[in-house]
């Protein structure tokens, strides 16, 4: 019994200690992410490790079509992280779509891997 107590506070630290990620530098991946011309962009993004093409595509299309941008973060507690977990998703928020980034924190790089992202709301 005192070996699965130790057990579950060793996970609840390693939870814990992966979501102590700087808000800051994922609310400035979201502002540089709306402010970017990517057709005039041939260099590395700052704080993210790689930047797809899809992703800029859709940077792009929100920079067109949207007047207003506001940004959620919101923290996950993992229990067992992996390399495809996300530690963080970060909303970008329009009045034409929102857009949710997986981002997963990498200490080795000192920067974001973007996991993937998806619309959550249709054009109105």
């Amino acid at each position: 019994m005192k070996n699965i107590l130790k057990l579950l506070i060793l996970i609840l630290l390693i939870s814990c200690s992966e979501i102590k990620l700087d808000k800051n530098r994922i609310l400035n991946i979201g502002k540089k992410l709306t402010q970017t011309d990517f057709s005039q962009f041939h260099s590395n993004f700052p704080d993210v490790v790689t930047l797809g093409d899809g992703l800029k595509t859709k940077m792009t299309e929100l920079q067109k079509n949207a007047s207003k941008f506001g940004f959620e973060i919101k923290t996950h507690y993992l229990i067992f992280p992996s390399n495809n977990t996300e530690n963080c998703t970060l909303t970008v928020m329009t009045d034409y779509q929102n857009v949710e980034i997986k981002l997963r924190y990498d200490a080795e790089f000192d920067k974001f891997h973007i996991i993937g992202f998806m619309t959550l709301n249709k054009i109105k």
